[in-house]
């Protein structure tokens, strides 16, 4: 029998985990979630109405680059649908948060997303 395979999380890197966890807590109402490692230091992770999300401190003077120059081979972006019911309202007052960028409900790790700000 073959394996069964099924979702488990998301990792997203920022160097700034809190303003991370605000935006998505703000604009799509996930469940912020902070707990200790066992190697001692914070983590913090997200609960999108089921769907697990890391969120990994990047240090601010880590030579690691925001993004890769598109197009490239590796995760494009990751689509959330949102029921149309009071999500709209979520959404418009995330884009005030960035009003360089119009609301959507897809968010795109690899093109100029929140977390990078």
């Amino acid at each position: 029998m073959a394996p069964t395979y099924r979702y488990d999380h998301m990792h997203l890197r920022s160097r700034d985990v809190q303003k991370t966890a605000q935006y998505y807590y703000q604009v799509f109402g996930a469940k912020i979630l902070e707990s200790i490692q066992s190697d001692g230091k914070p983590r913090t992770d997200l609960d999108l109405n089921g769907l697990t999300i890391f969120i990994a401190p990047v240090s601010p003077d880590a030579a690691i680059p925001s993004a890769p120059t598109e197009p490239y081979v590796g995760l494009d972006h990751f689509g959330l649908r949102v029921h149309p019911s009071g999500s709209q309202d979520r959404l418009r007052r995330g884009a005030r948060q960035r009003p360089h960028r119009a609301p959507r409900a897809e968010l795109d790790p690899g093109r100029s997303p929140p977390w990078r700000a």
